[in-house]
Order: structure tokens, then C-alpha cells, then sequence
């Protein structure tokens, strides 16, 4: 019991520290938006230094962001069809540097499309990846 119990502790001190583990990562559908929800545990900010969003089948990249130096820690943010600026509405998004597009202030989204969001750790090695889609 107490070696379960100490793998336990090890397995949450992980979790809150975020040492070698890919960010959280949820993609909730809401009134034909949806939003990237990156909170640890539901309710704590998390480290990120990177997002990329990606045109799929083809992986083309429409959008990425990396962190200038200290991985900001965001909540998440929400991305709609049409037109989304490319610094997130969130307290620490311009602590990011514009990948792609370059020379651009908003890339476009559209509904039928299929994109892959992929948010990494503070140190772009371990990264989460989800799928989706735009729903009415």
C-alpha cells in the first residue's frame, strides 16, 4: 500500500511540475467556436511553448506560435471560422512570437475543414495533439 501510495505522489508532483509531460490538452465545441483548454487539473494554468494549428491531411501549418522566453502559462484560448487575430485573447499572449503567418495580424478558419491543434511544453519537446473540426 505505501509503494502504491508513493507512486501516486511521484505521478501528481509530475503533473503539477510538468517535467518531461505534454501539456493538457481538451478542444471543447461551443456556438460554432472552439476553445483550447490547457488547464492543469481543470482550474491551474499550464507552461506552454508552442501552439500550432494545422490544416489536415496535408499538415500545413496556418498558425504558430513560440514562446519569446519563459514558456508563458495560459488557460487557453478560442478560435472561430472566419477570422482569428493571430495573438490569442488571453493575459499572455503577446509573451509569444508569430511564427506563421509571417507578416500577417489574423489567419482564417473554415468550417468544413479539418485542423490539428498541438500545444508543447516549455521546452517543445513533449507535445499534445488533437483533431477537430468546426461544428455548427
Amino acid at each position: 500500500m505505501m509503494k502504491l501510495l508513493l507512486v501516486i505522489v511521484v505521478m501528481f508532483s509530475f503533473t503539477i511540475g510538468g517535467c518531461g509531460l505534454s501539456p493538457p490538452l481538451r478542444v471543447i465545441h461551443h456556438d460554432g467556436e472552439v476553445t483550447i483548454d490547457v488547464m492543469t487539473l481543470g482550474e491551474y494554468h499550464t507552461a506552454v511553448g508552442r501552439i500550432r494549428l494545422m490544416a489536415m491531411p496535408t499538415s500545413d501549418v496556418l498558425w504558430e506560435l513560440t514562446a519569446d522566453e519563459m514558456a508563458p502559462q495560459i488557460w487557453g484560448f478560442t478560435l472561430s471560422v472566419g477570422e482569428n487575430p493571430v495573438y490569442p485573447k488571453c493575459s499572455a499572449a503577446k509573451r509569444y512570437r508569430v511564427v506563421v503567418p509571417t507578416q500577417a495580424t489574423v489567419f482564417f478558419l473554415e468550417r468544413e475543414q479539418e485542423y490539428m491543434i498541438e500545444v508543447c511544453d516549455k521546452t517543445c519537446q513533449y507535445c499534445a495533439k488533437e483533431q477537430f473540426t468546426f461544428s455548427e
